[in-house]
This record gives structure tokens, C-alpha cells and sequence, in this order.
């Protein structure tokens, strides 16, 4: 008789604990689908709204997209995004960081969007997600106005001394060529523009790669000029976001075609004296 009551005492526990486990399941999936809500992943649409910031973080070294006049921001980008929060409806607050640690701040989240004439690279794709293009270009020659540049493809690179901004496009895309074996480069990296015109100034470097061409003024100051673009990388300047920030990426992806069909990147292009897109 002894056993036949433990075993029914212990029955008896049963629903209560079968009550508990569905409790528990029920609370467990009502957290799972209302999470988002209540904590909004800091780098997509729902944190952004929620802050009601945009946070932006770019480098301020890079005129005319981007650089630092009287302590200021200012540049194509700078205006650019600026009016990307405003037609968000949201507050632009943008940080100038070092060059390299741009897809830092949004992996870390940090920062929402990243803006700094970047353009698409496989490597920074493994990182972070990117917009569509909002301004076509091909890539700059800077060299020595007594020296004559004749550069048609990269192969034609191969007979120059080339000067890259640290963590660029061009530095990317040309170490990755020589890591191909395509031919022999002589690289010199420099981790800012100063530094990088400096070089082809003084005759250390024969001509300097980037994606914007630096403002005529400084340029002839340092003896130096512009040549016509080259289409050497195929994929243009976008911004940057969270990788799995869809909502946001769609968000600012809706608003530069919309930029782009009320001519306001046009007014922009002329503005800081860029070529407008076609």
C-alpha cells in the first residue's frame, strides 16, 4: 500500500509540472517574437527610430567628400547624409574616425551608418552591408604637373612608384593583385592625404591613386595635378551599415534614389565641384 501511494503522489505532480514547462514555452516565445521590439538591434531601422539619431561615422581627410574646415565637418558626404537623416525624420550625428576603423564602430555597434567614399570591396562585404552607389566615379591620378602620366589600365601601373591612402580601396585592390602575382608593384601606403601628397611632392612617390580628386587650390600650392579619371575599380563610392541591417540599408537605399531623381546629388556634385552623375 505504501508504494501504491508514493506512485500516486507522484502522478499527481505531473500536471503541475507539465503547467510550469507550457508556462515557461509560452513566455519563451513571447520574448523571442516581442525582443526586437523592446530591444531594437543598435544598428537597423528599429534602434534608429527608437533613439531617434542616425549615427553616422566617417573621415574627415578626404575633401571634397569629406573634410574639416574651421573645426567643422564639411563635404559632398557630410551635406549628403545630412539630408538623408532630415528625409528619415531622425537627428545626424556624425563622428570623424580613423579611416580604419570605420567598419569597426557599426560591427561594434557604435555607429548605424558609415560614410567615407567607400566603395565595395569583397573584403569589407564579409563585415558590413552596403547601399546602392550614390555618386559614379573612376579613380585619380595625382602626380608632378612637369611629369607625364600615361595610365590606360593597372598594367600601366607597374612602371610607377604608387602612393595609397592606408586601408583605401586602391590599397586594397592593387595588394591584392600583387598577391595574385599579376605583375610587380612598388607600394607605398601613407595614412593621410597630407602625408601621401607630401610624397609625390618631394619626388618619393611618381603619382598618387584615389578615388577623389583633391581641391585644385592645394594641389597647385604643391605643384601638382589632376589626371582625367581612370576606370580602374568597377564598383562607385556607397555607405555603409550593420551587416543584417536590411530595414535600415532599404530605408537610406529609398531615400539616394529619391536624391538622385530631385536633383539634390546634382546640386550637391556642383557645389563642391564634382562632376554631377549623367
Amino acid at each position: 500500500m505504501i508504494w501504491l501511494t508514493a506512485l500516486y503522489r507522484r502522478r499527481a505532480k505531473w500536471p503541475r509540472l507539465l503547467l510550469i514547462l507550457l508556462i515557461i514555452a509560452v513566455v519563451a516565445i513571447i520574448v523571442f517574437w516581442m525582443w526586437p521590439t523592446f530591444f531594437p538591434q543598435t544598428g537597423d531601422w528599429p534602434g534608429v527610430q527608437q533613439r531617434g539619431v542616425l549615427r553616422i561615422v566617417t573621415t574627415a581627410d578626404y575633401p571634397p567628400f569629406e573634410y574639416l574646415e574651421q573645426g567643422q565637418l564639411r563635404g559632398f558626404d557630410i551635406d549628403l547624409v545630412q539630408e538623408v537623416a532630415l528625409r528619415l525624420g531622425v537627428t545626424a550625428e556624425i563622428q570623424d574616425v580613423p579611416f580604419e576603423k570605420l567598419l569597426d564602430f557599426l560591427e561594434g555597434g557604435e555607429a548605424d551608418l558609415a560614410v567615407a567614399c567607400l566603395r565595395p570591396t569583397p573584403e569589407r562585404a564579409e563585415r558590413v552591408d552596403f547601399t546602392q552607389s550614390y555618386y559614379p566615379i573612376g579613380d585619380h591620378i595625382v602626380c608632378s604637373q612637369t611629369q607625364t602620366i600615361s595610365v590606360g589600365d593597372w598594367r600601366d601601373l607597374r612602371s610607377y612608384r604608387i602612393a595609397v591612402l592606408s586601408g583605401s580601396t586602391q590599397e586594397e585592390w592593387l595588394r591584392a593583385v600583387k598577391q595574385k602575382g599579376d605583375g610587380p608593384l612598388e607600394l607605398h601606403s601613407f595614412d593621410g592625404m597630407q602625408d601621401a601628397l607630401a610624397a609625390i611632392a618631394t619626388g618619393s612617390c611618381d603619382l598618387l591613386l584615389v578615388t577623389a580628386a583633391p581641391p585644385e587650390a592645394l594641389l597647385a600650392g604643391l605643384g601638382l595635378r589632376v589626371c582625367p579619371p581612370v576606370p580602374l575599380i568597377p564598383d562607385d563610392p556607397a555607405m555603409a551599415v550593420s551587416r543584417g541591417a536590411d530595414e535600415l540599408r532599404e530605408k537610406v537605399d529609398a531615400v539616394i534614389v529619391e536624391l538622385q531623381a530631385d536633383g539634390t546629388i546634382a546640386r550637391l556634385c556642383r557645389q563642391y565641384l564634382l562632376e554631377p552623375p549623367s
